[in-house]
């Protein structure tokens, strides 16, 4: 079933545009194995190691005649790869690799597969109240290079990455933003941002920060007002 959300759109700035959006996530996977069970008891004459071996079949094709240059067109959908990116000049080739020139791969659905599986849609609404609450889902360290690493041992002045759902704050709001709680239960408010997005924000530690362990915590204010916060379950280790 679909399970569907109402989030303010943080995007959008026009008090005459719609302030919110729509976000949905599926709460249930059908396998590769439940379908292969759906192929038997759909026609006995079709074994759950025949089923198996047709879709092992499907796959090796289709990623075959794909990687070709085939467009492929199956009951449902075609697919076929495509490059993207850009360059600074006409007299420049397309490079896969270089840059971002790349491939990708593009589903396109046949109009009566998308109108029967549109049709009657199951779904069902979630409280809009709690989907703008903050959520830190993954906190890292950025290197010189902007890599990404989960190892939260940290020093003064490091790059920190928060990652996580509706996390955008105002920053001119000293009530707001990220902070880092120690053993003793003082916080730190981080002054040094360099990023502040809706699902990202980029922040540096305090080059005066003391050694200790912190738990970082994000603070930012509903539409009413209201204070709401979210904690990052691991601390990270200032040495």
């Amino acid at each position: 079933m679909l399970e569907i959300r109402t989030y303010k759109n943080f995007l959008v700035k026009d008090a005459d545009k719609d302030g919110y959006c729509f976000k949905s996530n599926c709460n249930q996977i059908l396998s590769q194995e439940q379908l292969v069970k759906e192929f038997s008891d759909y026609n006995s004459t079709i074994t759950e190691p025949d089923a198996l071996s047709m879709l092992s079949i499907l796959n090796t094709l289709v990623c075959k005649y794909v990687a070709r240059g085939y467009v492929v067109e199956l009951p449902f959908c075609r697919i076929y790869a495509k490059a993207v990116g850009t360059t600074g000049s006409i007299k420049n080739s397309f490079q896969p690799g270089f840059g971002n020139n790349r491939f990708e791969v593009v589903v396109e659905m046949t109009d009566g597969a998308a109108l029967a599986m549109t049709t009657a849609v199951e779904y069902k609404l979630l409280p809009p109240e709690k989907v703008t609450a903050p959520r830190i889902v993954e906190v890292c360290l950025l290197d010189a290079n902007a890599q990404e690493s989960t190892d939260l041992s940290a020093s003064p002045g490091g790059a920190v990455r928060i990652h996580g759902n509706n996390i955008k704050a105002d920053l001119s709001d000293s009530t707001q933003g990220v902070f880092l709680v120690a053993q003793d239960k003082s916080q730190t408010r981080m002054a040094k941002y360099t990023r502040n997005g809706t699902n990202v924000i980029d922040f540096m530690l305090p080059a005066d920060l003391g050694t200790g362990t912190y738990t970082v915590l994000f603070v930012n204010k509903s539409d009413n007002g209201t204070l709401q916060e979210s904690k990052y379950a691991e601390a990270i280790t200032v040495a």
